[in-house]
Parts: C-alpha cells; structure tokens; sequence
C-alpha cells in the first residue's frame, strides 16, 4: 500500500514537473531579452584621438575606450582622456594646464547598412583640472593649482567596418563640465565641442 502511494506520488510530482517546464519554455518563446546567451555578447576595446578646445584654444586629447555589446546594439563600459597639447595657463605663460577625465558611457547602434553603423554614446565622467610649471628644460614641477569637476559628453559617432575584428569611428561631440571652481577658469573654459576618431578592435 505504502509502495503504492509512493509511486503515485512521484508519477505526480513528475507529471507536474513536466507540465510546469512546458509553460516556463512557451513564456520565454513569446519574450525577447537583451542577454539571450553568453554568444550575444562581444567585447571590444580601442584608442581615440579626441580634437576639441579649452579656454578657446585648440587642444589635443589621447584617449581609451573598452566595454560590452548586448546583441551587438547595447554598448556599455568605460571610457577616458588625457590632455596631450600644450596650452598654457590663462595668467602665467610659464604655466601649462593639465586636464584629464574618464568614467562610464553607454551607447546604442544602428545599423545603416552592412558595413555603417551609426552609434550615439553618452559618458559620464568624472575628472580633475591642474596647472603645471613648465623649467627651463622642458621639465614638470608638481602641480599648483587642482580642482576636480564632473563631465557629460554626449556623443554621435559614424563606426564603419574596414575588417573583421576592426572598425573605424568618426565622431561629434560635446563637453560639458560643471563643479570648475578654479581660480582661473570657470565651467564654460572647459567645455566645448569637439571631434574624435576612434580605432576599436574586438569581437563586433
């Protein structure tokens, strides 16, 4: 008798197991998700040479960019730049400013073609502001002036596929600073509209 239930019991309980993953399998058919499978994702890094002004001078920024594609269309990762020109400071020419930033950025593409994409980002970052004394030999002393501040840079870039595994993105984009608390220099010295050209390698 016991052996009897027992075996009812466990024809029901796989009965019931069954049915309830045949309903788990037609819910997830009638759902689509930004991470299907661990294939929908691709990694992808690269160099950007960022062209924009400070202070209404030319400058000249190196940077880095790597992150995550969900589905190849949602980006996300990180991003940063380093000033390279030498601009000097507003009220002392002996001084060189320094200026570097970085933070996360997320993006989307569009496909406008097969080799085209066109991928709008925004960073949001976080970055610091110096003046530098410049010797007579060329050589850096430590900084004298420093002050931290926050950056939004939205950005529209055309990616174009040159080969497998790499691309190709021209860019627009926009600075915008706040928290510039200096004494020489104010929010609107520091942001501004600039262009890049970025070189990314990876798995697209």
């Amino acid at each position: 008798m016991i052996k009897t239930k027992l075996v009812v019991v466990v024809c029901f309980f796989i009965s019931s197991l069954t049915v309830f993953s045949q309903e788990i399998q037609e819910d997830v058919k009638g759902k689509d998700f930004i991470i299907k499978d661990l294939k929908s994702l691709s990694f992808y890094g690269g160099t950007i040479f960022q062209f924009t002004t400070l202070d209404n001078d030319f400058s000249f920024f190196v940077g880095g960019k790597g992150g995550v594609a969900f589905n190849r269309k949602v980006l996300l990762g990180f991003e940063g730049y380093t000033l390279k020109s030498s601009n000097t400071s507003k009220d002392n020419h002996s001084k060189e400013l320094s200026f570097t930033y970085g933070g996360v950025f997320v993006g989307y593409v569009f496909d406008l073609g097969p080799k085209v994409q066109l991928v709008p980002t925004v960073l949001s970052a976080w970055g610091r502001i110096g003046e530098r004394e410049v010797e007579a030999d060329g050589d850096y002393v430590f900084f004298k002036v420093t002050d931290d501040l926050f950056v939004l840079q939205p950005e529209l870039e055309l990616e174009i596929n040159v080969i497998k595994g790499f691309k190709i993105g021209l860019g627009v984009n926009y600075r915008l600073s706040t928290g510039v608390d200096s004494r020489n220099y104010v929010n609107d010295d520091i942001s501004g509209l600039g262009g890049s050209i970025a070189f990314k390698f990876g798995k697209f």
